[in-house]
């Protein structure tokens, strides 16, 4: 069985840790098969992660990855190399990625922050009737503390009546959480991955964050704070976005 973790956060966001330093910590220390980095709402550093892999030995494989926030709550988009409009509304978000040929899951889902997608917004979806607004599964798994919380709720709704293939995510921004929750898929290859989640053949791991200190985190929050609205802000004008 092969292993991955789909959300990842680098320096190159509100992470605390490089990417060199993340292929270094995967390499040696964890058995993940394949990782994406998702930094908030900036494709590049998916695609920087994607580049680093291809120049590489490693035994690991890299999916292009983002966390991009839609009007209804954050979305991971896998398998693409454009940038993703921003504060779109996630119909619209994801036939984006649909059109160009990746996979749409929901971030830490029902989650009170950060903004996330209700299971009033996953039901619409799934009753939409453009073809190409769906999505390819849902983050059953994820030990922040907000989506640790939600995690039990997230199970039952998915599998009462969501029937989406589970994905579980670290959402790392520390290196020693990197792995901690994970995705078990048949294989060891991003193909392998895709089929998996196109079958609905996934299913989750999901152990708990190691401990941080009060003065890590608190840094860590902070540079989210500041870094991350001014990404946000400054794509959103650069894109000339409409409400």
């Amino acid at each position: 069985m092969g292993l991955a973790d789909l959300h990842i956060h680098t320096k190159s966001s509100d992470g605390t840790f490089s990417l060199s330093e993340l292929f270094e910590y995967v390499q040696e220390h964890t058995r993940l098969d394949v990782i994406a980095v998702t930094e908030h709402d900036d494709i590049r550093g998916g695609i920087q992660a994607v580049s680093l892999r291809e120049r590489g030995t490693y035994r690991f494989e890299v999916i292009c990855g983002v966390e991009i926030t839609t009007r209804h709550g954050h979305l991971i988009a896998l398998g693409i190399t454009d940038q993703p409009p921003l504060l779109a509304s996630a119909e619209d978000t994801i036939k984006f990625i649909h059109e160009r040929g990746g996979l749409a899951i929901p971030a830490h889902p029902m989650a009170r922050v950060p903004l996330s997608f209700s299971s009033e917004t996953i039901r619409r979806i799934q009753n939409h009737q453009d073809p190409q607004v769906y999505l390819d599964g849902v983050e059953v798994g994820n030990p922040t503390p907000a989506g640790r919380a939600r995690d039990p709720l997230v199970r039952q709704f998915n599998s009462s009546g969501w029937h989406l293939p589970e994905i579980g995510s670290s959402d790392a921004h520390f290196l020693e959480h990197v792995g901690s929750t994970a995705t078990y898929f048949d294989g060891h290859t991003v193909g392998d991955l895709l089929r998996a989640v196109r079958d609905g053949k996934t299913h989750s791991i999901v152990n708990e964050y190691a401990p941080i200190s009060p003065r890590r985190l608190l840094a860590q929050q902070a540079r989210g704070l500041s870094a991350t609205p001014r990404k946000l802000i400054g794509r959103a004008f650069s894109a000339k976005i409409s409400w």
